[in-house]
C-alpha cells in the first residue's frame, strides 16, 4: 500500500496494478484512492526499482557470455545508466555515448536464477581462458602505483584507508602493522586491504596478507591478469574478491584526488645530444639498407629459403628497419623522465605503451599493409615525389620521425593510408565474423552436456563427447594456471 499511495511519481511508488483476472490498471492521482480499497491478497503491484533489486544489464553487440551480467540496482538521480569502471571491459564498454539495456526479472525464479548464474561476483574468471575478466582499470592502477612511491603522515594515511571504505578490521590492522611509526610508506596502506592470503611472484611476497618484500604491481589487480584477485577469488570466495577490488579502486582514485596526476609534452621531452643520436643511428641504419639494394642490384644476393631475390631483399630491409625502432625505442625509454605524469600511467599499466611513447618522442617507424613495405601502387611507385622501383626506406613507408616534432607530407600520406587499411578491415571483418559466429551458435544450439558431463546432440541423438571438453575441467572454476602452463612448454622446446 506504500508504494500504491506514492503513486507513479514519488519514489519508491508504483506504475501499474494487475487485477487476479488479469487487468492492468494504471496509477494516477485521482485513482489511488479507489485501488487502496478494492487491493486485496491476489493483486500484483508492479513497484519502482529499489536499492538491492536484481537486474540485468546488456551492451550490444553481444558477443560472449560476458556482454549479459546481474547486477544490483542503487537508484540514483537522472535519468542515464550509471556503471562502475571496473566492469566495463567484459561489455567493451566506454563513455563516448555507449547506450545499455536493463531487464528487470519478473519472477522469483528469474531473480533466483539471475543471482546464481549470473551474477558479476559469479563471473569475475573469464569462461575463456580462465583470467579475471572484471578488475582495477585506468585512474586505479595509476593511483596505487603513485600511493606506493609516497611516504605519508600516519593520519593521512588512516584516512585515505577510512575514505575507500576499509573496514574496522582493516583499519586495526593498519594500526597494528604501525603503530610505533610517524610516518608510513604507501604500501603499508595498500597492505590494511589485503585479505590474509599467501601470494608470490617474481616482484612481491605476500605472507596471510601482510607485504614481506617487494612491489605491488599491475599484474595483481589488473583485468587480464589479475593474479591476487584470482588467489582470494579461490582461497576465500567471490565476495572477498569483490570486496577488495572494490576498495583497491577507491584508494588509487583517492591517492589521485589529493596527489595529482599530470600530463605534459614536457614527458616527451629529449636532450639535444639524444636527438643527435637518434639520427645518427637513423643515418647507420639507411646506410646498411642502401648496402643490401646495391648488393642485390649487383646480384651478389642470395634468396633465402623458398624465397625469391626480391622476397629475400624486403625481409632483409624490413628485418633492419625494425631493429632500428627497437634500438632508438630503448634510448627513447632510457633518456625520458622516468617519474613523469606519462611514464606513471604506462609502467602501473593505466594507459599506453613505452612503444607510443617512441612514437611521440623518437620515429613513428615502418607503415606496414599486411605485415610487408608498402607496396608499389602509382606506377611502379607509391608517390609521385620517388623515382619508379625506388627501394629506398622513405619511398615505402619508413616514417623516420617522431609525431611531436611533427609529420612532413609523405609521412601523413603513409600514415594515413595505413589508418585507412585498419578502418577498412575493421569496417568489413567486424559483420563477417558476426555472421559466422551466428551461424556457428545456431549449428551447436542442441548439444548439451547432460548427466555425468557427457556432450550429447538432442538433433542428431549422438554423443558428441563422453567428457566435457575431453577433460571435464571448467575453466571458471579454476585449477589452471596458464603461467605455469607457459614456462612448461618453454622448458620443453
Amino acid at each position: 500500500k506504500k508504494f500504491i499511495k506514492n503513486g507513479p511519481d514519488k519514489w519508491p511508488g508504483a506504475n501499474y496494478v494487475i487485477t487476479p483476472d488479469g487487468k492492468r490498471k494504471r496509477i494516477l492521482a485521482e485513482n489511488i484512492e479507489q485501488i487502496l480499497e478494492e487491493i486485496e491478497p491476489g493483486y500484483v503491484v508492479e513497484r519502482h526499482l529499489m536499492d538491492g533489486d536484481i537486474v540485468l544489464f546488456n551492451r550490444q553487440p553481444t558477443l560472449h557470455k560476458l556482454s549479459i551480467m546481474a547486477h544490483e540496482v542503487r537508484v540514483v538521480s537522472g535519468k542515464t545508466f550509471r556503471l562502475h569502471p571496473a566492469v566495463c571491459p567484459p561489455y567493451n564498454a566506454d563513455f563516448d555515448g555507449d547506450e545499455m539495456n536493463l531487464h528487470v526479472p519478473q519472477t522469483e525464479e528469474a531473480r533466483a536464477e539471475a543471482r546464481q548464474l549470473l551474477h558479476i561476483t559469479k563471473l569475475m574468471i573469464h569462461p575463456k581462458h580462465g583470467q579475471v575478466a572484471i578488475g582495477a582499470t585506468f585512474d586505479a592502477l595509476s593511483g596505487t602505483y603513485l600511493l606506493q612511491k609516497l611516504k605519508l603522515d600516519k593520519e593521512e594515511a588512516y584516512d585515505l584507508l577510512v575514505e575507500s571504505g576499509a573496514s574496522e578490521e582493516e583499519l586495526e590492522k593498519f594500526k597494528e602493522l604501525n603503530k610505533n611509526k610517524k610516518e608510513v610508506e604507501g604500501i603499508r596502506v595498500i597492505e590494511a586491504l589485503i585479505p590474509p592470503v599467501d601470494y608470490e611472484d617474481d616482484k612481491i611476497k605476500i605472507k596471510e596478507g601482510k607485504i614481506i618484500e617487494g612491489e605491488f604491481h599491475k599484474k595483481l589487480i589488473k583485468e587480464g591478469d589479475g593474479k591476487l584477485l584470482k588467489v582470494i577469488y579461490e582461497k576465500i570466495g567471490p565476495e572477498k574478491a569483490f570486496e577488495f577490488l572494490y576498495k583497491i579502486f577507491r584508494l588509487g582514485i583517492k591517492t589521485l584526488n589529493r596527489y595529482g596526476l599530470t600530463l605534459t609534452l614536457d614527458d616527451s621531452n629529449l636532450s639535444k645530444e639524444v636527438r643527435e643520436k637518434i639520427k645518427e643511428k637513423i643515418k647507420e641504419s639507411y646506410e646498411r639498407v642502401k648496402k643490401l639494394i646495391e648488393e642485390k642490384e649487383k646480384g651478389k644476393m642470395k634468396p633465402l629459403p623458398g624465397k625469391t631475390i626480391e622476397e629475400t631483399l624486403e625481409t632483409k630491409i624490413l628485418k633492419e628497419l625494425n631493429k632500428l625502432r627497437e634500438e632508438i625505442g630503448l634510448v627513447v625509454e632510457e633518456n625520458l623522465n622516468q617519474e613523469s605524469g606519462t611514464m606513471t600511467m604506462s609502467k602501473s599499466g593505466a594507459k599506453g605503451k613505452i612503444i607510443d611513447l617512441v612514437e611521440i618522442a623518437g620515429i613513428v617507424g615502418q607503415q606496414s599493409i599486411e605485415g610487408k613495405r608498402i607496396d608499389f601502387g602509382y606506377r611502379g611507385r607509391n608517390l609521385s615525389h620517388f623515382k619508379r622501383g625506388e627501394l629506398n626506406p622513405k619511398a615505402k613507408g619508413f616514417v623516420d620521425r617522431g609525431l611531436r616534432e611533427g609529420l612532413d607530407p609523405i609521412s601523413f600520406f603513409f600514415t594515413a593510408l595505413t589508418a585507412r587499411d585498419s578502418l577498412m578491415d575493421q569496417a568489413l571483418n567486424t559483420p563477417e565474423s558476426g555472421y559466422l559466429y551466428r551461424r556457428l551458435s545456431n549449428a551447436l544450439a542442441d548439444v548439451k552436456v547432460k548427466e555425468k558431463g557427457v556432450v550429447f546432440d538432442d538433433a542428431t541423438q549422438q554423443v558428441v563427447q563422453f567428457r566435457f571438453g575431453e577433460d571435464g575441467l571448467s575453466v571458471e572454476k579454476g585449477g589452471i594456471d596458464l603461467d605455469l602452463i607457459a614456462k612448461e612448454v618453454k622448458g620443453k622446446n
